[in-house]
């Protein structure tokens, strides 16, 4: 993790979106728009089988979004930039088949993480000045991330009990996963990404995965 915190640190430095770009902040972009967002926390047994799931409602908010350049490698197709998150959270259903209940559990707590995600594009690579241009990104990473939680859960997928569990800072400290689908339109942007750190207590994992949809308008540096 601290290599990859190294290889971020100063990648972020050295990233310059476009070939005649002569300040740090050229390829960064602010995405300004509405945002629709969804959190939630699975806990699973060692076999990777899901015992139950708290989720939050999905809400609506306003978004101001602050991206890293994209970096390619070479003249190909393939490149990388920047994604990170910090945030605290409170659920209070479960998931239950396709539904939403109320079954008296909740959870609240805190996390973090940043990383490189790579990610393949379609389309064009670099906008110019004006935002002329369409890309389509599809990209994937992995990298530090924060957990805390405090809360309980019905074992839906077990015998039905009422489990209760507390991450402190000492299992904090772990890896968290992204995923990105990215498309833009000129100056629009519509992106759908995926991300939260995974931590292990008691024997069970915990993933906590905050979904987001975000449409709105890039302002260019």
């Amino acid at each position: 993790m601290f290599v990859l915190f190294l290889f971020t640190s100063y990648a972020s430095f050295a990233a310059s979106e476009d070939n005649e770009a002569k300040n740090w902040w050229n390829g960064y972009a602010l995405d300004l728009g509405v945002s629709v967002k969804q959190t939630s926390l699975d806990v699973s047994n060692s076999d990777g089988e899901i015992l139950g799931s708290l989720i939050s409602k999905m809400s609506y908010s306003p978004v101001a979004n602050l991206g890293s350049p994209y970096q390619y490698f070479s003249e190909g197709n393939i490149g990388y930039n920047f994604q990170y998150n910090i945030s605290t959270f409170s659920l209070k259903s479960q998931a239950i088949g396709d539904k939403n209940s109320d079954l008296g559990t909740s959870a609240k707590g805190f996390y973090f993480y940043a990383m490189p995600v790579f990610f393949y594009n379609y389309g064009t690579k670099y906008f110019s000045d004006n935002g002329k241009g369409h890309s389509f990104k599809i990209g994937t990473g992995i990298g530090p991330g924060y957990l805390t939680a405090d809360g309980s859960l019905i074992l839906t997928n077990g015998d039905n009990s009422k489990y209760d569990f507390t991450i402190t800072e000492k299992n904090a400290l772990t890896l968290a996963v992204y995923v990105l689908f990215d498309y833009r339109f000129n100056n629009w942007t519509f992106r759908a990404r995926g991300g939260g750190p995974s931590t292990y207590f008691r024997g069970l994992q915990y993933q906590l995965m905050d979904l987001s949809m975000d449409m709105g308008y890039a302002i260019r540096f």
